[in-house]
């Protein structure tokens, strides 16, 4: 990337994460981040921190050991929990809008943060938001010597990212067999096979983790759950679909489509499954590059209508 294009991009990372916390999220609606304060109550009791000690390295990660850790020290640095959430949102928030402007170079579809699910992702579920922001711009690397250790990172913080580092290989690899391209020429085909990839992935996700009693397989949907609210965000599939251009895609429209499919397979199964739409956000804003330009404004429209009727649910529950 030219230096010119690169300071551009992170300037436009940091003036939005500004904006987003500008917001004070926290503050305006204190009742709807719950999960902030079992945070608190488990890192300043030091239960988060005893749960991990004197584990292997394979154990310490797929028990988001790396999070724990790293988390620990931030907030004794700071010397306030409160003040370390702010920055691991801030975090998370600049890497995510920059990979979304250097895949897009619009302002536009950086302000896709702007929604509810996003939200809730990196101000309260703040291990999904960072993972994600470091998934995503390892995704843009080449060099595995890089690649590898973020995506063992974001691992680390968030063990769901094993499942996806997992599906971005599935994907290289089926591009470098030709399959991807069959896919995006038939491009209902390829939502076909992410559609049911999803059912068998949820499916096996549940029995695993009831098998090792994670708690999160007994979960129920909550407020931000629900087949209605998976169909509002399917809906987006839809429209991609009558407003693409003919071309091959990028990974993002794929990681989108896993996401939203998860999300309707956990629902159809009646569990948890709210943060997964939440996660394919930044693709969602990404597939816009590969949008018809004399239509581009219709998904705008559709995404931000959505968007600001989202808000006026949340903040009523």
């Amino acid at each position: 990337m030219p230096i010119a294009k690169q300071i551009r991009t992170v300037l436009v990372a940091a003036a939005i994460c500004g904006l987003f916390l500008a917001m004070n999220w926290v503050q305006r609606f204190p009742y709807t981040f719950p999960d902030l304060r079992n945070y608190r109550q488990g890192f300043e009791s030091g239960w988060y921190l005893s749960s991990v000690m004197n584990l292997g390295w394979v154990r310490l990660i797929l028990s988001e050991g790396l999070w724990v850790y790293g988390f620990d020290a931030l907030w004794r640095w700071t010397g306030n929990v409160d003040r370390s959430f702010f920055i691991v949102t801030a975090l998370a928030t600049f890497l995510i809008v920059y990979y979304i402007f250097y895949r897009t170079q619009s302002l536009i579809a950086a302000l896709f943060v702007c929604n509810p699910a996003y939200v809730n992702s990196v101000v309260e579920q703040l291990r999904s938001g960072l993972a994600t922001g470091i998934f995503l711009n390892a995704t843009l690397i080449r060099n595995p010597v890089i690649q590898v250790p973020l995506f063992v990172c974001a691992i680390g913080i968030h063990t769901s990212f094993l499942l996806f580092v997992l599906f971005y290989y599935a994907y290289v690899a089926v591009t470098r067999v030709g399959i991807r391209k069959l896919l995006d020429e038939r491009l209902w085909l390829g939502i076909v096979a992410v559609l049911l990839l999803a059912f068998i992935i949820a499916y096996v996700r549940d029995f695993a983790l009831t098998a090792v009693g994670d708690s999160r397989a007994f979960i129920q949907e909550d407020q931000t759950s629900g087949i209605l609210l998976g169909i509002a965000w399917s809906l987006f599939i839809a429209s991609f679909y009558l407003f693409r251009k003919q071309e091959e895609y990028s990974f993002d429209l794929y990681f989108f489509m896993l996401n939203v499919f998860m999300f309707l397979s956990s629902t159809y199964m009646g569990v948890y499954g709210a943060r997964f739409v939440a996660i394919g956000i930044p693709s969602l804003a990404a597939l816009t590059v590969h949008l018809r330009s004399d239509r581009r404004y219709l998904f705008y429209v559709h995404y931000f209508t959505f968007s600001a009727f989202y808000f006026l649910v949340w903040i009523s529950v």
